[in-house]
């Protein structure tokens, strides 16, 4: 592992991350993907956002919100 990569490098990564790829959260397009790749999604961002929180950045806020279509799109599958 290279000491020289601190944590608030690799949370600024992600963040890049984040903000380019095109995260589905529309609820016509969180209805084409399956339920699989729907439970990676949500897994993924959840364990993104719980790293940058534990770094100290208060991101407990922001990943309800984002994970709010998710949370939803998973619950009318399952009824």
């Amino acid at each position: 592992m290279n000491k020289n990569y601190n944590k608030f490098e690799r949370a600024h990564d992600i963040m890049v991350e984040l903000s380019r790829a095109p995260l589905p959260l529309e609820p016509a397009e969180l209805g084409n993907i399956s339920d699989r790749e729907l439970g990676f999604l949500r897994s993924s961002i959840e364990m993104m956002a719980d790293y940058l929180d534990s770094l100290g950045f208060d991101f407990r806020g922001h990943k309800e919100e984002v994970l709010m279509p998710i949370y939803e799109e998973l619950e009318r599958r399952q009824k």
